[in-house]
């Protein structure tokens, strides 16, 4: 506690509005994105919104980089707004906040899958690109292809093994090759 306070003690003045500025920018994209999902909220609005908002946060990042005080402040300042602005627009386009019980993963690939609790939250409008499931089906997909059986009947050989993921380059370029 006592290093806390002697490096606080060593900010000036700027650098201390230029904290209090991040941490209510930080605070805010935390609330809209436990409301509305993670990335989400950009991919809901039109294009044009999206790129003004990506280069905000970009203009914003530089001006951290480069320790421009006042730049920070105004540009900080400006992602709040730019928060309300997106939910505006996300909300005009038919989106809704509510996303429901629902996990959310960026894949390798860039597509962000959606996969929730129940049908009617699989419903809902998701931005372009993603794909939204229900649980139930997830699980009857494992069940179609049988993987579920075959994993379960077979646990004791996965037990203390490594599963290997082999890079996009060696099947790109044609994989293994045995004719099956």
């Amino acid at each position: 506690m006592e290093s806390e306070k002697h490096i606080l003690a060593e900010l000036t003045p700027e650098q201390t509005l230029v904290n209090q500025h991040l941490q209510r920018l930080d605070e805010t994209s935390r609330k809209m994105e436990s409301k509305w999902g993670v990335e989400r909220l950009p991919s809901c609005v039109d294009i044009e919104l999206k790129l003004k908002w990506e280069r905000q946060w970009a203009k914003l990042n530089t001006a951290i980089m480069e320790g421009k005080h006042a730049e920070t402040v105004e540009l900080a300042q400006g992602c709040v707004r730019a928060w309300g602005a997106l939910e505006q627009a996300a909300v005009a386009k038919g989106f809704q906040p509510d996303v429901g019980v629902v996990m959310e993963v960026r894949a390798a690939s860039g597509k962000v899958y959606r996969v929730c609790a129940n049908n009617l939250d699989a419903m809902k409008p998701v931005p372009a690109g993603w794909e939204a499931v229900s649980l139930q089906t997830v699980v009857n997909l494992l069940e179609s292809n049988q993987l579920v059986n075959v994993v379960a009947g077979n646990a004791d050989k996965f037990s203390n093994k490594e599963i290997t993921v082999l890079p996009k380059e060696f099947w790109q370029s044609g994989g293994d090759t045995i004719p099956f």
